[in-house]
């Protein structure tokens, strides 16, 4: 089981083919009116899926750095909210980044291979290229 600690030895060692924007993309700021109607733990949930994307889309990290470290003294949060125990759906967070780092630097930081979609959107065929476009346009 990943704790914060362990998650955010993975997350300071992101491989350097990451980028590390000045400016994060990531923001892991939780509503105080969602936190209060909802609780901590459904709010740091929602904030997650917002910001990450949900687990079940298999989000990739996107930047490594400041930014998504700042998840950590949210995780601590949820702990001390929690009298030191990390609640359940923090946990399955924790767990899940700490997969998605552990990948990120089996693969380098690389980006994923395109699908097959990918390669069908992007396709330069003269004849249905731009047919495509107008049928989306429309």
């Amino acid at each position: 089981m990943a704790s914060i600690q362990s998650l955010w030895q993975l997350l300071e060692n992101l491989p350097k083919t990451l980028p590390e924007p000045s400016l994060s993309s990531y923001n892991f700021a939780i509503d105080p009116e969602f936190t209060k109607d909802e609780g901590l733990e459904a709010a740091i949930n929602r904030q997650l899926e917002i910001t990450i994307g949900h687990r079940a889309h298999n989000p990739k990290l996107r930047e490594r750095g400041h930014g998504i470290l700042a998840v950590i003294p949210l995780f601590e949060q949820a702990a001390t909210a929690n009298r030191g125990q990390v609640p359940g759906l923090v946990q399955l967070w924790i767990e899940f980044l700490a997969q998605v780092a552990t990948e990120a630097q089996a693969d380098k930081g690389e980006l994923p291979a395109p699908t097959s979609k990918d390669v069908l959107d992007d396709s330069s065929d003269e004849e249905e290229g731009p047919t495509r476009k107008r049928a989306r346009a429309n």
